[in-house]
């Protein structure tokens, strides 16, 4: 539950606090993509290798078919509207979520291959105070 709840706030995998983009707003399309190299709380690096977010577009696919279905079965199923409206809704509807498929199907994938470690804020103000000391 508190993956979910990180995964929608928004947040670093490993410590579930530090965000994962330098603008909260996505409508601010200048900084849709902006991510800090790190998270500024545990230090747990937001782009591991060069190319990873590439697989983010599998994540960005299953939310635009989840859309998809949830369109189709509300106006086609339920209210009976013709495939042609169909279609012209759910492109505009695509095209109002596109900054919240964007980042949250980078969100989803850092959150697959990162898992929460309830010891990271304290262990990486550790090695930033034992980094300063010396």
């Amino acid at each position: 539950m508190r993956k979910l709840l990180a995964i929608v706030r928004m947040k670093c995998p490993k410590c579930y606090e530090g965000n994962m983009y330098k603008d909260i707003n996505p409508f601010h399309v200048k900084q849709l993509h902006a991510m800090p190299e790190r998270c500024d709380k545990c230090g747990q690096p937001f782009n591991p290798e060069p190319g990873f977010y590439m697989g983010a577009m599998y994540v960005s696919y299953g939310l635009c078919v989840g859309l998809f279905i949830a369109c189709f079965f509300g106006f086609y199923i339920m209210l009976g509207v013709d495939p042609v409206v169909l279609l012209v809704i759910y492109g505009l509807t695509l095209l109002a979520l596109f900054p919240f498929i964007f980042r949250y199907s980078r969100v989803v994938y850092l959150h697959l291959f990162y898992d929460y470690d309830p010891h990271a804020i304290e262990t990486y103000q550790k090695k930033e105070n034992t980094g300063m000391n010396q």
